[in-house]
């Protein structure tokens, strides 16, 4: 029985330790959209193709977990170091044809501390990224123009630890944004990426750049 109980207790540490590696998305708040729906956590979808989803309200999903990073991963303003262990989450708006749509002040909160997001207006940080970073069942469109935020719409987000409050104003398509947050917080949390700042910071120093 001894044996049995340390099995047991081997067993669970593992466990939680596995539970420990990923940063899902734990929870979203904020008001409807200009369509008076509210945004969700959702499933990984089949295809994130303009032709493909609709919600006239902000998704987000999770996509690979526990990636460790060969090399640097570039993010909007930085990168994030070659050697980090990365969860990877998309956050979209993609609204029904016909249906130009606001979303405001929607925050995302993860069980990690976001290390940097993919907002381009182009998308490119998305499209090298995917092959990586994108959920394994659901399809990409790859490049294409207008996917990420732009800044003249009044797109934008802040970043505040474990939390991401976006803005989004899709005229028609959609937006898509990719946040990138710790995986086996805090071990990934405590390394410095190539501009010398920890996580937060250097998502600070990023949104001033902006």
């Amino acid at each position: 029985m001894r044996h049995f109980g340390w099995l047991i207790a081997a067993l669970l540490a593992c466990h939680l330790a596995t539970d420990a590696l990923h940063a899902a998305i734990l929870a979203v708040d904020g008001p409807p959209s200009s369509r008076g729906e509210a945004a969700a956590i959702i499933s990984a979808p089949a295809s994130v193709h303009d032709d493909a989803f609709f919600a006239d309200a902000m998704r987000g999903f999770d996509e690979r977990q526990g990636v460790v990073l060969r090399k640097r991963l570039l993010v909007d303003g930085g990168a994030i170091s070659a050697g980090t262990a990365v969860d990877s989450h998309l956050i979209f708006l993609s609204p029904y044809p016909d249906h130009p749509t606001r979303h405001v002040a929607v925050s995302w909160r993860f069980s990690g501390p976001v290390l940097g997001v993919m907002s381009d207006t182009h998308c490119e940080l998305h499209r090298r990224s995917d092959a990586l970073l994108g959920h394994p069942g659901t399809r990409y469109p790859g490049r294409s123009v207008f996917r990420g935020m732009e800044r003249r719409l009044g797109d934008h987000y802040q970043i505040v630890a474990e939390t991401i409050t976006v803005t989004m104003t899709v005229p028609q398509l959609g937006d898509w944004i990719r946040v990138i947050t710790a995986a086996g917080y805090p071990a990934a949390h405590s390394g410095k990426d190539d501009y010398g700042f920890h996580g937060t910071e250097a998502d600070a120093q990023r949104r001033r750049g902006n």
